[in-house]
């Protein structure tokens, strides 16, 4: 067929064969270096190189599959340690993926293809496995392959293949039988929240998912029953779902509910009781007594409510300072300071319109036995898997919103189940490739220190700056669109 200076091969089946025969597979490492030099060379001008993609594809699937199976055990080890080599061949084999999945995804733009169910699954798995490798090393997962399973979602949809019985040549796509089930398993992944599991528990979860993934329901409509939303025409995971918000035809409701039992007797309890059983929790909860307090929700005004208590507390120290020493002097007052009004709090802050708009005055109740607590407003103009912070009696407490509900018939028309993050907070700015950026930093009962910001390009185990020393980001526990959360540690000296 034709020839091409920047790749190794002509672009015909025996050139490439004999180049993948050349390439020696012991040397993992190095093999999986020149494939990814490959499909980064077609990445770079997918249109020049479509016309050939089936056959490109069809040689350099296996081999850049069995390569990036190969390199897991390279950095995902018993010990759960993570250093920079390790690091290093993740991502060399989370890129390889990248790439190729974007590759299949052009292919499917060709939609007379004869063999478009064969390669969507191939896109889909492809997918999971670069989505699975990427929590195996606790990086921000790729909004790009989000992009592409809902864009896979809709083409198989529309072309009635999502229940197609699979029959491909290259068994690691046959572990699921139809498109479908791949689709789910990527949505129950990240369900399930893996970034809080070791490694090992990480791939043990993904192989029962993998196994049980028909019992997740997929429905075009709500029921109580569903948990969560996905929109696949946006390029994200599925969502908490938050009542009242008018949807796009393009919205799938997730109903999780059989799951349940299947988890629990996989040991993953925990896993099980933050994707079914949320609900579960709120009657116990709601028998506690309520008391009225302040909130706002969201990163800047989650900062800004930080800022302000600090403040207040440092004027209240030093009015008790001096009101201390005042105590001790027998001084009368002059004329002229009889007349000074006095000044409370409120009027401290009453001119701070912006905090005034982002804070709010809700019920709020909590079980001090339990990780979370309710949160009942009037109005509410935020979603699910965002931060909130209530300002209670001399303590501040930051969670995260788990849960949204409309009440009907009662004053306060929303509820929030929010679980307990931390109550030692600190307000401040993260530096991030010379990138300023508010933050908050925390501290939680395993003496572990959280970093939440706004999502922007962090990685993990790279160097931030926080109040002029370094620190690094260990490891990366929640990305939604609304923030990040990271555990940070001080760099060595």
């Amino acid at each position: 067929m034709g020839n091409t200076h920047a790749l190794p091969f002509s672009i015909d089946a025996t050139a490439i064969s004999q180049w993948l025969d050349s390439l020696n597979l012991k040397q993992a490492v190095q093999t999986a270096n020149d494939i990814y030099t490959v499909l980064k060379t077609l990445n770079k001008s997918p249109a020049q190189y479509q016309q050939h993609l089936p056959i490109l594809l069809d040689a350099l699937t296996p081999i850049t599959v069995q390569l990036c199976t190969d390199l897991q055990p390279l950095f995902c080890t018993a010990d759960d340690s993570l250093d920079a080599k390790k690091r290093k061949i993740a991502r060399l084999s989370i890129n390889s993926l990248r790439y190729l999945a974007f590759l299949h995804y052009q292919l499917t733009l060709n939609t007379e293809n004869n063999h478009i169910a064969l390669y969507i699954n191939r896109c889909i798995k492809i997918c999971d496995l670069c989505l699975t490798q990427s929590a195996l090393i606790y990086e921000r997962p790729s909004q790009e392959i989000w992009k592409i399973v809902g864009q896979m979602y809709q083409l198989s949809s529309d072309k009635a293949l999502l229940e197609l019985l699979n029959n491909d040549s290259t068994s690691f796509f046959n572990q699921q039988d139809t498109i479908s089930k791949n689709i789910k398993t990527v949505l129950l992944f990240n369900l399930c929240k893996p970034y809080y599991l070791k490694q090992n528990e990480i791939l043990r979860l993904h192989t029962v998912l993998n196994q049980y993934s028909e019992q997740l329901k997929l429905n075009n409509q709500y029921t109580e029953t569903c948990t969560h939303s996905w929109d696949y025409s946006q390029p994200g995971p599925a969502k908490i779902i938050r009542p009242s918000i008018d949807t796009e035809f393009s919205t799938l409701y997730l109903d999780n509910q059989l799951l349940r039992p299947t988890l629990q007797a996989e040991s993953f309890s925990a896993i099980s009781t933050k994707l079914t059983t949320y609900r579960t929790l709120i009657p116990n909860i709601s028998k506690e007594r309520g008391a009225r307090q302040k909130i706002a929700y969201g990163i800047s005004a989650v900062y800004e409510l930080i800022e302000q208590h600090k403040r207040t507390r440092k004027i209240q120290k030093t009015s008790e300072h001096l009101l201390s020493l005042a105590d001790k002097l027998e001084l009368q007052p002059f004329d002229y300071e009889k007349k000074l009004e006095k000044v409370s709090a409120a009027d401290i802050w009453k001119n701070n319109k912006a905090l005034t708009n982002t804070t709010h005055i809700a019920q709020v109740k909590e079980d001090l036995d339990s990780d979370f607590l309710l949160v009942k407003l009037n109005s509410f103009s935020g979603t699910a898997e965002d931060i909130i912070i209530i300002d209670g009696e001399n303590k501040l407490q930051l969670g995260v919103i788990r849960l949204i509900s409309q009440l009907k018939n009662e004053k306060q028309s929303y509820q929030l189940l929010v679980e307990k993050i931390s109550s030692e907070l600190k307000a401040t700015t993260v530096i991030n490739q010379s990138q300023i950026q508010k933050a908050i930093t925390c501290k939680i009962p395993n003496n572990e220190t959280l970093l939440l910001v706004a999502p922007n390009k962090y990685s993990t185990a790279s160097t931030i700056e926080l109040n002029q020393q370094a620190f690094i980001l260990t490891r990366l526990y929640e990305s939604t669109e609304n923030f990040m959360m990271y555990q940070i540690q001080a760099q060595p000296d």
